[in-house]
């Protein structure tokens, strides 16, 4: 399943990004080229995921520069996405709505 994961945010980011770079801890080297990075583990958590306790979330980070822009985590077994963009603040939002967690 990670793998699976990895494969298709791989060919989508790199199909719609082609001036990025896909950098994470299964690829064995960074794949792309460019100014703009994405970070991603597409299951932060593998033995809980296999363990299926709930306990893993699906991790992506933007950096433009080699500066962290933005961050997404998802934790789809909780249906809970928390997020962050540089200069807008950080998010929780759930799949019926969003809140800002600045505000908290």
């Amino acid at each position: 399943m990670k793998n699976f994961l990895k494969r298709v945010l791989e060919k989508k980011i790199i199909q719609n990004y082609v001036n990025a770079i896909l950098h994470g801890e299964e690829f064995h080297k960074d794949i792309g080229l460019g100014d703009r990075t994405w970070i991603l583990d597409p299951i932060d958590g593998t033995k809980e995921f296999i363990n299926r306790n709930g306990e893993f979330c699906v991790s992506l980070g933007f950096a433009l520069d080699n500066r962290i822009v933005a961050g997404v985590i998802t934790v789809p077994t909780q249906g809970l996405v928390y997020y962050a963009v540089e200069g807008m603040g950080s998010f929780k939002t759930t799949f019926d709505k969003a809140r800002d967690l600045s505000l908290s």
